[in-house]
């Protein structure tokens, strides 16, 4: 049995999942760590259908798990800095729901003193993440003296970069954007910064989307929301995007091009929204 000495928060979120359709992180987790003491294990059911009555019975086994539904799909920086405020620690663990756990980054996990802690993600049979500039394999451990990018799940922050993104920022994760974006704009923030030691260590096998066989809706939706993503980050982060006016009005012309491709006015609207408040519709 692993033993944790610190108090620690993990958050899973789990999109469209049940018992019939289990979370693989969830699954993984709870294979892995069937006690958590001194730790807050906090589940958020993000819809679209409530699972209530699946975590009254999971609850059955493991008594200190916690609880949060949204049926409406709450935007995830929302999500993860009111999980961050409401449970203290001195570390807290992001995942969401098709990640495997393994013992090796568990122990890491609970054993790391540092500021951020990013882990190899493995997926479609080779590392992934983290990058650097231009997609190049990021490697090194230390402070942060150039561009690091990974995704969000696995990624573990300390309560000393909590207060100081929330000193700087405001908020540890940028709430103007929903879904994409959420996690490039952390790793935006923690590259400016120059102050946090980064330490690259253990690996997380996932599932990414871009190597999901998914239906025409699906690809629709994700292929929306990266464009308003684009949109948002080109505003709101000019200098590590290299915004110029005519980047920012060629990205909005193809925005405009593939509602109007789509036929879909809503998203349109969407889209001139983002520009005028300069956060997604949903935030």
């Amino acid at each position: 049995m692993l033993v944790n000495r610190k108090k620690i928060t993990f958050v899973v979120v789990v999109y469209n999942k049940s018992l019939k359709v289990p979370s693989l992180t969830l699954t993984t987790l709870l294979e892995r760590q069937s006690k958590f003491d001194n730790i807050n294990c906090v589940i958020c059911n993000n819809g679209p259908l409530s699972i209530v009555s699946d975590f009254i019975k999971l609850k059955e086994d493991y008594p200190h798990l916690l609880f949060h539904e949204y049926l409406d799909n709450k935007p995830l920086a929302q999500l993860y800095n009111d999980v961050i405020k409401d449970y203290p620690a001195e570390h807290y663990v992001i995942l969401d729901d098709d990640t495997e756990i393994n013992l090796s980054y568990l122990e890491e996990v609970y054993n790391f003193e540092g500021d951020v802690l990013v882990p190899e993600i493995f997926s479609n049979g080779k590392k992934q993440y983290p990058a650097a500039d231009k997609r190049a394999p990021y490697n090194k451990t230390g402070k942060v003296d150039s561009f690091i990018l990974s995704i969000a799940s696995g990624l573990v922050i300390s309560d000393y970069l909590v207060n100081e993104f929330r000193q700087e920022f405001g908020n540890v994760f940028d709430e103007r954007f929903a879904f994409y974006g959420v996690d490039l704009a952390f790793f935006y923030r923690l590259t400016d910064y120059k102050k946090f030691n980064v330490v690259v260590d253990s690996a997380l096998y996932h599932s990414l989307s871009k190597f999901e066989v998914e239906n025409k809706a699906v690809k629709a939706f994700r292929k929306k929301e990266q464009i308003l993503s684009k949109i948002i980050l080109l505003r709101h982060y000019k200098k590590q995007r290299k915004t110029t006016y005519l980047k920012y009005i060629e990205a909005l012309s193809k925005a405009i091009l593939f509602g109007l491709k789509e036929g879909d006015v809503q998203f349109i609207r969407s889209v001139f929204r983002a520009v005028k408040e300069g956060k997604h519709p949903r935030c």
